[in-house]
């Protein structure tokens, strides 16, 4: 089994809504918006938000593949205000893919992308009841901030903010 991972495209925004889509279906209680919230979205409004960001130079989206089908996706955002900080948004991996490596591609591939911006912190945050989700971050260099922030408005969940230091000798 071989894991790709790589950075999408121009165009093609509707892989990204499939992802995102089964992401928030599966995933309820992860992300801070919600199925319900996207599944009225266009297909061009999905095509504009991927080209958006191949256009932008700070962000990249992610998807891992195994023998071509879909397994998982990131989007990685440098920090609006001080660029030495990248965000890690939208991480998700399909259920049938799960602890295959795949996770750990993904955010190894996030994470390379981030050090060749130049930027120093890489930041996270995850529902403080995903614990394999946080024991992943944790083995990447993750660590837990203290900082809590609701899931979303109106949810009682609250997500873990971890930031991981990187190294400039590639750790």
């Amino acid at each position: 089994m071989s894991i790709r991972v790589r950075q999408l495209q121009k165009d093609q925004g509707l892989l990204w809504r499939d992802l995102r889509l089964a992401a928030l279906a599966d995933s309820q209680d992860e992300f801070a918006t919600n199925y319900e919230s996207q599944v009225g979205r266009s297909e061009a409004e999905w095509q504009r938000v991927i080209d958006e960001r191949v256009a932008d130079p700070r962000s990249a989206s992610f998807v891992a593949e195994i023998e071509g089908e879909s397994a998982g996706m990131a989007f990685c955002q440098l920090d609006t205000t001080d660029r030495r900080v990248a965000h890690v948004y939208s991480f998700w991996v399909a259920p049938t893919f799960r602890r295959r490596g795949v996770g750990r591609a993904l955010l190894a591939s996030a994470l390379v992308w981030i050090r060749t911006q130049g930027a120093q912190v890489a930041e996270l945050s995850v529902n403080e009841t995903s614990e394999s989700a946080i024991s992943l971050y944790a083995a990447a260099g993750f660590a837990d901030t203290g900082r809590r922030e609701p899931l979303r408005e109106g949810s009682p969940q609250q997500r873990v903010v971890m930031r991981c230091t990187l190294g400039i000798d590639g750790s």
